[in-house]
């Protein structure tokens, strides 16, 4: 069956509306506030990055100065935050 361009224009214009209708799971929700461990290793502050042990993964983020970093909030991610140097700087979750 062709798709006539009324009908291409009728589904151009359905999907947007449908994929409102979608809901997104919440992040899981944690009361402890050091989920992702940044305290148990604060110790790496004032460490260079390359030489901190650190467990790459997509729960680790890397922010540098001037990085674009989204604002979800998620309790076990673990951030990094380093200097021009690449100096460690901050740990936190989120």
């Amino acid at each position: 069956m062709p798709v006539t361009p009324r009908k291409a224009v009728m589904l151009t214009l359905l999907v947007p509306v449908l994929a409102q209708c979608v809901t997104v799971a919440p992040p899981p929700q944690t009361n402890d506030p050091d989920a992702c461990g940044a305290e148990t290793i604060s110790y790496l502050v004032g460490t260079q990055v390359g030489a901190a042990d650190l467990t790459e993964g997509p729960l680790l983020r890397i922010i540098a100065p001037g990085d674009f970093v989204t604002e979800d909030y998620r309790p076990e991610r673990l951030n990094v935050f380093i200097d021009e140097n690449a100096t460690i700087s901050r740990l936190d979750c989120g």
